[in-house]
């Protein structure tokens, strides 16, 4: 099994903690969009979609509390890695249908994107972090020093992330501005 400097591992793990518990929290919010959203995707029957919502909100709720403990954080990394999958193919499934008009779900109604191959990419590299989160520590005592460049990973990690998040949600307004300027 590889292993990893304990701060590239706990600065992967408490970034996806950090990301899927905002993930969850906006999803169970927004509860009726979420579950609506999801039906968009037209992958399940629609009496199945509350149940797929409420067990999404509860994955992702159960891959942020358990990324935060070492017992549990290989496992709860293998599972993010395994819905991020999940989501990699629901949007590739969409996207090869054509349907690129639909709300990827992720961020609620204040943030809405329409699927497109950034998703794709974004989530790949999700499932890459998950897997580096779900490596074996190099066993080594943690410092002060350690902590906080952990933290500052971590902060650093949710500012791109959110940058990115942002300039995702700007896509449709920005294809919209350059057909009006043709």
């Amino acid at each position: 099994m590889i292993e990893f400097d304990p701060i590239i591992v706990l600065a992967c793990r408490y970034s996806l903690a950090l990301l899927f518990a905002h993930a969850a929290w906006t999803k169970w919010r927004a509860f009726p969009y979420f579950s609506a959203t999801l039906n968009e995707y037209r992958l399940l029957p629609p009496v199945l979609v509350p149940s797929a919502a409420a067990g999404i909100v509860a994955s992702e709720a159960a891959i942020a509390v358990g990324a935060l403990a070492s017992p549990t954080a290989t496992f709860a990394m293998a599972l993010a890695a395994i819905l991020l999958i999940v989501y990699i193919s629901a949007i590739g499934i969409n996207l090869t249908r054509g349907r690129n008009d639909i709300d990827c779900g992720c961020g609620g109604p204040e943030s809405k994107q329409t699927l497109n191959g950034w998703l794709v990419v974004r989530n790949l590299l999700l499932v890459i972090t998950a897997l580096v989160g779900s490596a074996s520590l190099v066993l080594r005592p943690l410092t002060a020093i350690d902590a906080s460049l952990i933290g500052l990973v971590v902060l650093t990690a949710t500012v791109i992330y959110l940058a990115l998040e942002q300039l995702l949600s700007n896509l449709p307004r920005l294809d919209a501005l350059d057909e009006i300027m043709e």
